[in-house]
């Protein structure tokens, strides 16, 4: 997959930023991700009439690829220094993934990616007559099996559309004295009053969580608020949401293919 048409970046484990096109140190090569777009996977049965199967479901499988950088000296890095950084950037550790960043006419899609194989040795390029630049292949896996694009938010009467591949899940985020959620299946939510901001994760993966802008869980209002049904926006479709005063519904597509 061409790079040159995308800007490619990355933040990793440690919170460092990473630039891997125009002014760089580290360099997405022209042609340089190879893979990295998603697919599925049909769970299926045998059809009744015992002709064919019947595709139950489909699942997201993990996208594999790789990386392949130039490395060059900047400042008081020479390029073997530039290389040896970039590779400590990656890890194959659960709770250790990179956010990898692309910016396409789709806008800015995430994925979370870790090592998943050895980073071969950094091998000189004699294409570079003026100095030295080194060739890092980096093969990554990304276990969700997909690209989010930025999360976007509404206030009042909110129409979620879904043009990603997957279905969306929904988060209420409020403050102050709550109020009536009306979801897409009209069914309705109470949400209490809260002395500080309080987001409600409404899908069956994160089981409702309740939590602080900190991320810390707030187990009182969970346990009062853990009646509330999952709510999704199935791909390709939209939906309305209604929140009060005070709130907001967020929600994040995800795509298989971020190169498009």
């Amino acid at each position: 997959m061409a790079g040159d048409r995308f800007a490619v970046g990355m933040v990793d484990h440690k919170g460092k930023t990473w630039k891997f096109t125009g002014d760089w140190a580290a360099g997405i090569t022209s042609g340089g991700v190879d893979g990295l777009v998603g697919s599925t996977e049909d769970v299926t049965a045998q059809a009744l009439s015992g002709h064919g199967q019947v595709v139950l479901s489909q699942r997201m499988v993990p996208i594999q690829g790789q990386l392949r950088f130039n490395c060059r000296a900047t400042g008081k890095r020479d390029a073997g220094q530039v290389a040896a950084d970039l590779r400590a950037a990656f890890s194959p550790m659960l709770g250790r993934e990179n956010q990898l960043q692309v910016s396409s006419p789709l806008g800015v899609a995430e994925a979370r990616v870790r090592l998943s194989g050895p980073i071969p040795d950094p091998v000189e390029d004699p294409s570079w007559d003026e100095e030295v630049v080194l060739g890092v292949q980096v093969p990554v896996v990304t276990d969700e099996g997909l690209w989010w694009l930025a999360e976007q938010s509404g206030t009042g009467l909110v129409t979620v559309t879904n043009k990603g591949d997957v279905p969306v899940p929904l988060k209420i985020r409020w403050q102050g004295a709550g109020g009536v959620v009306v979801m897409p299946s009209g069914a309705r939510l109470t949400l209490p009053e809260v002395p500080a901001p309080r987001t409600i994760w409404l899908s069956r993966e994160h089981s409702l969580a309740v939590r602080d802008d900190r991320g810390v869980m707030d187990r009182k209002l969970w346990k009062q608020l853990r009646a509330a049904l999952p709510e999704l926006v199935p791909a390709g479709a939209s939906r309305r949401v209604t929140v009060p005063e005070g709130a907001e519904v967020m929600w994040r597509e995800g795509v298989l293919d971020p190169w498009r």
